[in-house]
């Protein structure tokens, strides 16, 4: 669609991102956090308080006392705050190293997948609650020795339960539509529309890492992605999902097994009725050539459409097997050949 015959102003007021007011234009909200220069003079507590602690938990000192290894507010418009968080992110993360199998070349492995935690900052900077009430409150992202927290303002929006949004399929109340929409249209930040949560549980899972544990309090929505590397610690919600995922795995091999169990019933079925098949043909063929019987008598007899078929399948079977012979057997091809059974 072209805009070209369209002022400016009515494409920002249709878009979201101006609004009108007793004839006077003022920013939306949706404007200022997504294309403004610096929201934070408008709205100061709309930012992320990024920290590393050293140990497990927020009062655990490191070795020389220091409460925290990094510490960021990260500030700015939607877009800026995504870049800055991931580079956050990048920076205070441990990145292994393995040779790929298949090409010998060097791969990065990273501690966490980064497109699970790239999903994990999209929803914390566009589902936020950006209500009157929530005007002092600001998102955080914690990284621990054996995790990460990101705890979001606000918890689900709307009828939107935990169980619901890991279903990409179902379709989800959005908090902050504006917003989204125009994330969405500029790219960048949203990627994966309404598939964010399956997203995270894919990536850890395709990394061989813990399932990210999403809880729904009462004024924050929390997601928490483990490492793998301290599983003695692990919260009962873990072991909960490790059990019901072992359960799922095992359920699933024991309906593999039965579903390949019954194949191979099923082949030993077929194979047996197409044996008694044939072996019945055999002895039908022994029947009818108590007298000498022609080729052409025997197929007419069974009902048979091909002599070739026949001949391989059931006559030279059994002349080798001795139960039947030829009455002209040194001229197995002659015209006047007949079959007899011994």
């Amino acid at each position: 669609m072209t805009l070209e015959k369209y002022k400016k102003e009515e494409i920002l007021l249709n878009a979201g991102i101006i609004t009108k007011v007793e004839n006077k234009i003022f920013p939306t909200v949706a404007g200022i956090m997504v294309f403004g220069i610096y929201p934070q003079k408008y709205f100061p507590q709309w930012f992320i308080a990024a920290i590393v602690v050293p140990g497990f938990e927020i009062a655990e000192l490191g070795k020389v006392g220091e409460r925290f290894i990094d510490n960021k507010r990260i500030e700015g418009n939607i877009a800026t705050m995504y870049k800055e968080t991931i580079r956050f992110l990048n920076r205070n993360m441990k990145i292994g190293m393995r040779l790929n199998p298949q090409t010998g070349l060097r791969e990065d492995l990273p501690q966490y997948p980064i497109e699970g935690l790239r999903e994990a900052v999209s929803n914390i900077l566009l589902h936020r609650d950006l209500s009157q009430y929530k005007e002092s409150v600001y998102s955080k992202i914690t990284v621990y020795k054996d995790r990460i927290e990101f705890r979001n303002v606000g918890n689900l929006f709307g009828d939107n339960t935990i169980e619901k949004i890991k279903k990409p399929e179902i379709n989800v109340e959005v908090r902050n539509k504006t917003m989204v929409r125009l994330v969405e249209v500029l790219g960048g930040v949203l990627e994966n529309r309404h598939t964010g949560i399956k997203t995270m549980l894919d990536e850890m899972k395709k990394a061989n890492l813990p399932e990210p544990i999403f809880v729904n309090e009462r004024e924050d929505f929390v997601v928490t992605f483990y490492n793998g590397e301290y599983p003695e610690l692990y919260p009962i919600e873990l072991e909960d999902n490790k059990k019901t995922q072992d359960k799922k795995t095992q359920d699933k091999k024991t309906q593999d097994k039965k579903t390949q169990d019954k194949k191979i019933q099923d082949k030993k079925t077929q194979d047996k009725k197409t044996k008694d098949k044939k072996e019945d043909k055999f002895n039908k063929i022994l029947q009818i050539c108590r007298e000498p019987k022609s080729m052409v008598e025997i197929m007419l007899l069974l009902e048979y459409k091909s002599s070739k078929s026949l001949k391989r399948n059931y006559i030279k079977p059994l002349i080798e097997s001795g139960k039947l012979q030829m009455t002209i057997p040194d001229k197995p091809t002659s015209r006047n050949q007949k079959y007899i059974s011994k």
